[in-house]
């Protein structure tokens, strides 16, 4: 699997439209279950909000749910959600928060407010690209250990672990795109002598 889009950190961003004050807070989440705990933290600390509207996508897209929280169908959720289609962007929760301020907006203008609003939120959190990693544990003899640590860097590999015994045990994490290579490179430098597990 490739790297998936989302937001780098949450975020927080608002702006008024007719009277009416919209405030997006974004965050990354690794499943529905963070996505749900953050709605409800959201809509607690925003409980004067005349409207707490929500869409999320977890990082596989499998769970992809959006509430227009008591506006007109259509006119919240869906177009938050269509933000952050629009980005791309998975493992991600948007709550849009409006305060009505006595102006109707009518549902272009909802949908407009709620997908602008999303979007600075998106804007304001920042996005990154986040790859997938696989843990790898093998054992290397101390003649090839100082050039395998050498080389681990320039591979983009992480020690996770290292014990030293009759030979060193090291278990490594890898970017899941990069562990074929990594491998392959195991296999070069000790001629097959090591095998990889994980």
């Amino acid at each position: 699997m490739n790297g998936f889009k989302t937001v780098r950190q949450r975020g927080i961003a608002s702006f008024t439209e007719r009277k009416s004050v919209f405030t997006g807070f974004i965050a990354p989440i690794l499943d529905e279950k963070e996505a749900l705990a953050f709605i409800r933290e959201i809509s607690a600390r925003n409980d004067t909000a005349t409207h707490n509207v929500f869409a999320y996508i977890d990082r596989g897209g499998g769970a992809v749910r959006c509430s227009d929280a008591g506006e007109p169908k259509g006119t919240a959720g869906m177009p938050v959600l269509e933000v952050l289609k629009r980005e791309e962007l998975f493992g991600v929760v948007c709550v849009v928060s409006r305060w009505f301020g006595g102006i109707l907006l009518g549902a272009g203008g909802l949908v407009r407010a709620y997908a602008h609003c999303a979007k600075l939120a998106v804007d304001e959190a920042g996005v990154e690209i986040l790859y997938p990693w696989r843990k790898l544990a093998f054992s290397v003899s101390y003649a090839l250990y100082e050039r395998i640590l050498y080389d681990l860097p320039r591979m983009g590999v992480e020690i996770v672990h290292t014990s030293f015994a009759e030979r060193i045990k090291m278990a490594v994490s890898v970017r899941e795109d990069k562990a074929d290579e990594f491998l392959w490179y195991l296999t070069e430098i000790s001629a097959g002598s090591i095998t990889a597990e994980g």
